[in-house]
């Protein structure tokens, strides 16, 4: 068999040489072997030199074809032709379709110098990867930051940002906003809420509309609603508390049910947990409340220590600061009622007012250290700087005006209004209304001083002393108008000529329906006085006194003279004094009004011979009704 294939192939080669023969060899008669190599079929031409393969062209006809051949990495031929690749290798290519078998370390896409990477789409440049690694997206300036974005970026899920999670929180409610790792990460059916900070809101579950900035801010909110907290621990344990604000670090930290509260600052309000409607601004204010509610504290350690005492008011640094139980309490100024500790009911208006208060109830001070050093003393009210400035046990004192009963400590039911007013005065029920009045006053008590600079009349420590105006004076139940130290129950000073200075004087009035014993009474034309159901009328009388000398009067005869008197009138009681010297036996005088202003006196001589009666001063009373 081998001769016979040997032969067939020699006079093929043999006919090729003058004329180009076809040949059909059919797999089923003809068997063909080769013993030199793999191949299983030898067919050899002139092309030997050159690798390639058959192929049918599809006419019935084979050809020849060169293929790809590699030389080396960078070398590869086809057919009689080289080519040359850059670098690498033409398999390492990124292909369409994908790359498998790629070592991190040597493939890669991008450029080997400094040159800048662009993407494009429909031949618009869309992104940058510039040569120091920064990555611009819609954007093509250098911003130097590593991810620049011209646009909008949204991320479907939550994102870390330097190992910060941002995003809707656990849940993935549509409303809530969260920036820290653990914020909102038990959240179940809470709604609106924004956590900003590590662990803030972090054990809410159903709590809605609350608003936590700051590690750990309302970290133990579970249910609770309408919560701001806005630094570290704030608002840290609460649970179900509603509509609170806490600004600032450990604010209302330990608040676990309360509402409503309001507190800015550090530590404010911090040990807080069930008190409500509490509103606090100042570092420490109100740090240690824990039940109390409807306290109002602002300024730095206001209200500091206050446990449980409700309803207070304190604005200014340390005001109210040791208050612990003390209710009701209102104090504005700079350490005003700083000592208060369970008084109750009080007000301060000004620095240092009330300050040293601690059980003292019901006590007013406004002014700079007006009360100050009220301790236990009540009912006090003090108006002005340094009013009642030393009062420590006084009771029922009043005090209003610069320095004003300042000196007093225990003494009680005074009245001092006026500057400087009862200025050394330490008695008790003393009232003084006017600058400097009484203001010389040491121990005595029940005094009463009224006007500018008045003084007690008899002694500064003396008591039952009266001045008003250095007017009315009195001392022991006695006054003296116009009279220091009157010696009746009621003297009046002396009158003088001068117009509008007599003693006493009545005006026009009707008089009573009933008479009243004792009463006096002018109904503008007659005087009255009433002796027990009896009303008497006073008769209003003129007077006037004259020198007569009558002269030697013949028997059975008269002699006249007048004596005027201003407004006497015809038909008006005429009474008539004779002097001693004047009266002579069988005779007589007479008195009358004989015209306006004017009395006519009359001497009758009934005796049998002339008579001189003796020269003397007369005095005519007239009575008119």
């Amino acid at each position: 068999m081998k001769i016979v294939l040997s032969l067939a192939i020699l006079l093929c080669l043999m006919q090729q040489a003058n004329a180009q023969f076809t040949y059909k060899i059919k797999a089923d008669s003809v068997k063909i072997t080769n013993d030199s190599c793999t191949a299983e079929l030898i067919l050899e031409n002139s092309t030997k030199h050159i690798n390639g393969y058959l192929y049918n062209r599809g006419n019935g006809r084979t050809e020849f074809k060169s293929i790809l051949y590699k030389i080396n990495d960078s070398v590869y031929t086809v057919g009689g032709d080289t080519l040359l690749l850059l670098s690498g290798s033409l398999f390492n290519a990124w292909r369409l379709s994908g790359n498998s078998g790629t070592t991190p370390s040597t493939h890669f896409i991008g450029t080997t110098d400094s040159t800048r990477l662009v993407f494009r789409t429909n031949n618009t440049e869309r992104a940058t990867l510039l040569g120091n690694g920064n990555f611009l997206i819609g954007s093509t300036t250098n911003a130097n930051y590593k991810l620049d974005v011209n646009g909008s970026i949204r991320a479907v899920n939550d994102i870390r940002v330097n190992d910060v999670l941002i995003g809707r929180g656990v849940g993935n409610e549509l409303s809530n906003t969260i920036v820290g790792n653990a914020s909102l990460s038990n959240n179940t059916t809470g709604v609106y809420n924004t956590a900003v900070g590590y662990r803030a809101l972090m054990n809410n579950t159903s709590g809605r509309i609350n608003t936590a900035i700051g590690y750990a801010a309302l970290q133990g909110n579970t249910t609770g609603e309408n919560n701001t907290a806005v630094g570290a621990n704030s608002l840290m344990v609460n649970s179900s508390g509603v509509n609170n604000t806490a600004m600032g670090y450990r604010a209302l930290t330990a608040n676990t049910t309360g509402g409503n509260n309001t507190a800015i600052g550090y530590n404010a309000m911090a040990t807080n947990t069930t008190g409500s409607q509490n509103t606090t601004m100042g570092r420490n204010a109100l740090t240690n409340n824990t039940t109390a509610s409807a306290n109002t504290a602002m300024g730095y350690l206001s209200m500091g220590f206050t446990t449980t005492g409700g309803a207070n008011t304190a604005i200014g640094n340390e005001s109210l600061y040791y208050n612990t139980t003390g209710a009701n309490n209102s104090t504005l100024g700079s350490q005003s009622m700083m000592l208060n500790t369970t008084g109750s009911q009080n007000t301060a208006t000004g620095n240092n007012a009330l300050r040293y208060n601690t059980t003292g109830n019901n006590n007013s001070g406004f002014g700079l250290n007006a009360l100050n050093n009220n301790t236990t003393g009540n009912y006090n009210s003090a108006l002005g700087h340094s009013s009642l400035v030393a009062n420590t046990v006084g009771e029922y004192n009043t005090a209003a005006g610069y320095f004003a009963l300042p000196s007093n400590d225990s003494g009680s039911y005074n009245v001092s209004i006026g500057y400087r007013s009862l200025r050394y005065s330490k008695g008790s029920q003393n009232i003084a209304i006017g600058v400097d009045a009484g203001s010389g006053i040491t121990s005595g008590s029940t005094n009463i001083m009224i006007g500018y600079n008045v003084q007690a009349p008899i002694s500064n420590t003396a008591s039952n002393q009266l001045n008003i105006g250095n007017w009315i004076y009195g001392n022991g139940g006695k006054i003296g108008i116009g009279v220091t130290s009157p010696a009746a129950v009621l003297q009046l000073a002396a009158g003088t000529a001068t117009a509008s200075t007599a003693p006493l004087k009545f005006t026009s009035g009707t008089n009573l329906t009933t008479p009243e014993n004792g009463a006096v009474e002018y109904n503008g034309t007659n005087y009255f006085v009433t002796s027990g159901s009896t009303r008497y009328t006073l008769a209003k009388t003129l007077t006037n006194t004259a020198t007569l000398n009558f002269g030697s009067t013949s028997a059975g005869s008269s002699a006249d003279l007048t004596i005027t008197v201003t407004g006497a009138a015809d038909g008006d009681a005429v009474s008539l004094a004779v002097p001693n010297a004047a009266v002579l036996s069988n005779s007589s005088y007479t008195a009358w009004v004989s015209a306006a202003d004017t009395v006519t006196v009359r001497f009758n001589n009934y005796s049998s011979g002339s008579q001189d009666p003796a020269s003397g001063t007369f005095r005519v009373s007239i009575i008119k009704y």
